[in-house]
């Protein structure tokens, strides 16, 4: 029976526990969960227990990891543990319950206007709201000197008075009432807790000094302000209230309030704000034993996860996150492993971690063709990874090694294209002759590669021919079939192509480019460039995005004219060459490195 075992955020733990409930249900896993807070599941994930402790799959936190715990690698998901002898890969899997802020309607003071005076005073301010700064301000139990000392903007209170004990609104601006500001809380003592921990986890700077709320300043009045949860906006306590106060995203510098995310699409929620009041929530999983993991963290981040998330009240990924953490979790699903080797023209059977951008590969058997390989689409020989292993029964006592590849990679099976993971033992793998598939395994190897050749196949082992590219969709038709995995599926309808043409396809002014206009080839040679190739990841994640979150009807408008155009753009680059693709190339590569990372807040990596 497979076990996975978690510590850290007892706020975390909720998901955890709940996706638990669920995927044990339907897999048998068996989870050991407990919740003694972030530092020490941090702690047990890297492998650095104290006495008395055991170390643990998964890191359950609501904070991110530091660098005294561990230094981030520069694809911005891998962290090597300061302490401990482990790689962890950090997934996001939800928002936590923000905080808002709305003016207490108090009708005894009232500005000239007859406004509360709050409300007043917000439309002096820029943007109609708070920053940050000036909230640590009104709620912090610092004075000022010590806030700037951690950081903090003075010139956020622009008409301050220089005294700790008072925190007017005139102080903020000079137009607004000299009316002392007050704070109350929520009446329960579970949402007054986690607002607490809220502002010292993501406004208090210095809340590992002693900052905190300001219990001086809890009270009532005119100038009162009311803080409150996400999850109680929308209630009809809340519909009685004031209109909640925008404020200051640090990051894009907007004005957002609750309101407006609330009247959002839900898997937008987390995307629109993200400013300090805002918490996201992580799993730091040991990288060596994420297989089982993996899959669990693939079903919380599914739509079935995010159902589950709002109803524990947690804000969702948008879906463009969903897919680039879920792609975090499968960080080699398109490699051969540091075991595979190919035949290279001139120098014979080389490993393929020795393999350059340039050298000409075995492509066909049959024919001896050789071509060039014009791209490292992914290269990282210090990954630990498993693989599904291929093997073929032989006179000897040994099996021969057909191939060893990730589980989404794609093999060829009576000229069928299908990913490894569907191959079955008695199916015949193409190469110099069909190769009966005896056994079939699980290994972990060090090291993931995939050299891409401008055929878009590539001779490995002993004479096997494999795709370059991988399987991208399992349409819910045909679970469980290899049919699933032979046809590109759009709008719900087959489209006719296969998979491996289809990749082909869309890779067609790539191969141009790199082929005739730019080198495209990466610091391999220096073993620099760790994990997957500017070069591919972004339409490679933008292809997943399309394919497994666009709307059905959004996939079948895009997808005829595109298609039509890169069946076109193929014809032409095998009988016109370079002249008539360049243009059309070019202008391809500007949308999707240009346009598309901001449309699905895709990373863009330097190759």
């Amino acid at each position: 029976v497979e076990s996975i075992t978690l510590d850290g955020s007892p706020t975390v733990a909720r998901i955890a526990e709940t996706w638990g409930a669920v995927y044990s249900v339907a897999c048998g896993t068996q989870f050991t969960i407990t919740s003694q807070g972030s530092t020490t599941g941090a702690r047990r994930a890297c492998n650095a227990p104290r006495a008395g402790e055991t170390s643990v799959d998964v890191a359950m936190m609501s904070r991110q990891l530091r660098v005294t715990e561990a230094s981030v690698r520069t694809n911005g998901y891998l962290f090597d543990c300061v302490e401990g002898n482990r790689t962890l890969l950090q997934v996001m899997v939800a928002i936590d319950e923000g905080i808002g802020i709305l003016p207490v309607n108090d009708s005894s003071i009232k500005a000239s206007n007859g406004a509360n005076v709050v409300e007043e005073c917000l439309g002096h301010l820029e943007g109609g709201g708070l920053t940050t700064d000036q909230l640590r301000w009104i709620l912090s139990s610092w004075p000022e000197d010590m806030l700037a000392e951690t950081g903090w903007d003075s010139s956020s209170v622009p008409n301050s008075d220089g005294s700790d004990g008072t925190h007017l609104l005139s102080e903020l601006h000079p137009d607004c009432a000299e009316q002392e500001i007050t704070v109350t809380l929520p009446a329960g003592d579970e949402e007054e807790a986690r607002i607490i921990e809220l502002l010292s986890s993501k406004l208090f700077v210095g809340a590992d000094n002693g900052e905190s709320l300001d219990w001086n300043r809890i009270g009532s009045g005119p100038g009162a302000i009311e803080l409150y949860l996400w999850s109680a906006y929308g209630s009809s306590d809340m519909d009685s209230k004031m209109a909640p106060i925008p404020i200051k995203n640090d990051e894009d510098g907007k004005y957002t309030t609750l309101e407006t995310i609330t009247n959002s699409d839900n898997d937008n929620k987390g995307q629109s704000y993200s400013s300090q009041l805002t918490n996201t929530l992580y799993f730091n999983i040991n990288r060596d034993v994420r297989e089982e993991v993996r899959r669990f963290g693939e079903m919380g981040l599914s739509a079935r996860g995010s159902f589950m998330l709002r109803q524990l009240g947690f804000v969702p990924l948008s879906p463009s996150e969903r897919i680039r953490n879920s792609n975090n979790l499968r960080d080699n699903n398109f490699c051969f492993s540091s075991s595979t080797t190919v035949t290279v023209l001139d120098k014979g059977r080389v490993n393929i971690a020795d393999v350059r951008v340039g050298d000409k590969v075995l492509v066909d058997p049959t024919t001896n063709r050789y071509e060039a390989v014009y791209l490292l689409a992914h290269y990282d020989t210090n990954v630990q990874a498993k693989y599904i292993q291929l093997l073929s029964s032989s006179s000897s006592k040994l099996p021969i090694v057909l191939a060893e590849l990730s589980e989404d990679h794609m093999v060829f099976s009576q000229s069928q294209a299908i990913p490894a993971h569907a191959v079955r033992v008695g199916d015949f793998l193409d190469g110099f002759a069909p190769q009966r598939v005896s056994t079939i395994r699980t290994v972990q190897r060090q090291g993931a590669f995939a050299p891409f050749t401008t055929s878009g196949t590539i001779v490995v082992n002993d004479g096997v021919v494999v795709s370059c590219y991988v399987n991208m969709q399992e349409p819910p038709q045909h679970k469980n079939t290899k049919r699933q995995d032979t046809n590109l599926w759009l709008g719900g309808f087959d489209s006719g192509l296969s998979m491996q043409t289809a990749a082909h396809l869309a890779l067609a002014p790539l191969r141009q480019w790199c082929t005739h206009v730019q080198d495209c080839s990466t610091d391999a040679e220096n073993e620099e460039q760790v994990g997957i190739s500017a070069w591919i990841e972004v339409p490679f994640r933008t292809s997943q995005w399309f394919f497994q979150e666009a709307h059905p009807v959004l996939q079948l408008l895009a997808a005829i004219p595109l298609l039509a155009f890169l069946c076109v753009a193929a014809i032409l680059e095998a009988v016109l060459g370079l002249p008539t693709l360049l243009a059309g190339t070019v202008l391809i590569l500007f949308i999707v490195f240009n346009i598309s990372p901001h449309m699905f807040g895709v990373r863009k990596q330097i190759p």
